[in-house]
């Protein structure tokens, strides 16, 4: 009785867990049919930074013989009007994101970033200002918005700049200055870092920052009749503030990445750098994939910026997405080099086998490689749950009684994002493109049509946002691609030397 008491105790203890997962969004997955349980975990986070930011700073100190005067409700009222004022920016703030950026009010790891840069900044101000006396200048303002632009996207990162900015000023006594001033520096740092694809070029958002901290801490201390020396002094700590963000921003970057399972287009580049140790494995012990790796990058990154997708993720996750064929590269054709196939002495079952193998052994290699979660993705779902349809037929064709098309598939998932459908489209397109013997523009694009045509009706496409209007873009970007890598050559005639 007593195990069986335990077992079902287990079993409710993990049903309640899975819930509470479910429920906090920490799995990943988004329960849409249900839209307060959706947004539940977001509201409440925002009301807890809400409250932090409320009574973290105090208000001025009164005279001991007006406190002991004043009725309860008079000591609230200041914390309750700040706290609807701070209540308010976050709506709009909330509002704003819902019409620019939907997506990070559904992922309760993205809203979780947006609080703990709040509340970092907010208690960093708290810190520098109130404890140590520092001018406010010196708040790291520039910090969250640069993060979140790139972590999250230059939509993100300039609505922040204007919550730290309103935040700041309802904080410290209304400042209009120090709001403004966030607000300014924030975009001009929001859009010095969006195209920043190398940690190295940080130095210009560096320099941005400080000039922007320069200028308008100049304006508007001259505004204010402030003497020269005292100009300078505050200038002073714009410069230091706009270096000083900029280097903590380097810092945090790589921790919000690992932490939160987020790739940036900067680790994506280092990714791309084809010295990897896993790169040149490749390219040593599998050539003809490695080959094909390549070219079916240049086919991805294409049809990715003509679709307004990521490019970068699109090549990266080409040059990776073979890497499973390192363990057994004779048995896939482009490595055989003209040798006799090892599968002509395997079962079909067999053959179906390796090839299959080759997704989940490129999935652990990603793993040991700890390649970021994106492209371990791409890995798996790049040939979605397509018929292994040579060694069907073959198996057909021996009149094997057993064989079941559901083990001649490969396990999926099917592709669920638009960069990994462009890599299945291209990864077939490229291997078939090789069977062609006279490789003409009207052929090759006749190909493109009846690969691409194939993987929309054996619904491969099913679960990505692609449309049929993307499906033609996407074959109007393979084509110029494709001529190029068959482009033919003259025929240079010798030279007979006269005797």
């Amino acid at each position: 009785m007593k195990s069986v008491r335990t077992k079902n105790d287990m079993s409710n203890f993990l049903k309640f867990k899975n819930k509470l997962k479910g429920i906090l969004f920490l799995n990943g997955e988004r329960k849409k049919n249900n839209k307060v349980l959706r947004y539940l975990p977001g509201i409440i986070l925002g009301l807890v930074t809400v409250l932090f930011v409320t009574f973290l700073f105090p208000f001025h100190q009164l005279p001991e013989s007006q406190v002991v005067t004043m009725a309860p409700w008079q000591a609230i009222l200041p914390f309750f009007i700040r706290f609807v004022l701070i209540l308010l920016v976050f709506l709009f703030f909330l509002i704003f994101l819902y019409l620019l950026k939907k997506e990070v009010l559904e992922s309760f790891s993205q809203l979780l970033i947006i609080a703990i840069l709040v509340v970092t900044e907010m208690a960093l101000g708290y810190f520098l200002v109130l404890q140590l006396g520092f001018s406010y200048y010196l708040i790291p303002i520039t910090l969250g918005s640069m993060l979140l632009t790139i972590l999250l996207g230059y939509e993100v990162g300039l609505i922040y700049s204007f919550l730290i900015g309103f935040l700041l000023e309802i904080v410290f006594n209304f400042s209009f200055n120090l709001d403004f001033i966030s607000i300014v520096a924030g975009s001009v740092a929001t859009f010095s870092v969006r195209g920043v694809k190398e940690r190295y070029k940080f130095y210009r958002p560096m320099l941005y920052n400080s000039l922007s901290y320069l200028v308008m801490i100049y304006l508007f201390e001259v505004l204010k009749g402030s003497q020269a020396q005292a100009i300078l002094e505050q200038c002073g700590y714009g410069i230091l503030n706009g270096f000083f963000s900029t280097f903590l921003a380097m810092g945090l970057l790589p921790i919000f990445e690992y932490l939160f399972d987020i790739t940036t287009d900067i680790t994506l580049l280092e990714l791309s750098d084809l010295n990897r140790p896993v790169l040149k494995r490749l390219a040593l012990e599998a050539p003809g994939t490695y080959h094909h790796s390549i070219v079916v990058g240049n086919l991805a990154e294409a049809a990715a910026k003509a679709l307004n997708a990521n490019p970068l993720l699109a090549r990266v996750g080409a040059y990776y997405h073979d890497i499973g064929k390192i363990e057994k590269p004779e048995y896939f054709v482009e490595n055989q080099m003209g040798a006799k196939s090892k599968h002509e002495k395997l079962s079909p079952s067999m053959s179906a086998l390796i090839l299959e193998s080759h997704v989940k052994e490129g999935a652990e290699l990603a793993q040991k490689e700890h390649l970021p979660k994106k492209l371990t993705d791409l890995i798996k779902e790049h040939h979605g749950t397509t018929l292994m349809a040579y060694f069907y037929k073959k198996a057909l064709d021996q009149g094997i009684p057993e064989a079941q098309e559901s083990e001649y598939r490969y396990p999926g998932p099917k592709p669920r994002s638009k960069e990994a459908a462009i890599l299945m489209l291209a990864d077939a397109v490229e291997a078939a493109s090789r069977t062609l013997e006279e490789p003409k523009p009207a052929r090759i694009m006749s190909l493109i049509k009846k690969i691409i045509m194939d993987k929309f009706e054996q619904g491969e496409l099913e679960e990505c946002e692609l449309t049929l209007k993307d499906l033609h873009i996407i074959e109007e970007s393979f084509l110029p691609i494709l001529i190029g890598v068959f482009h033919p050559r003259i025929d240079y005639p010798e030279l007979v030397e006269e005797s």
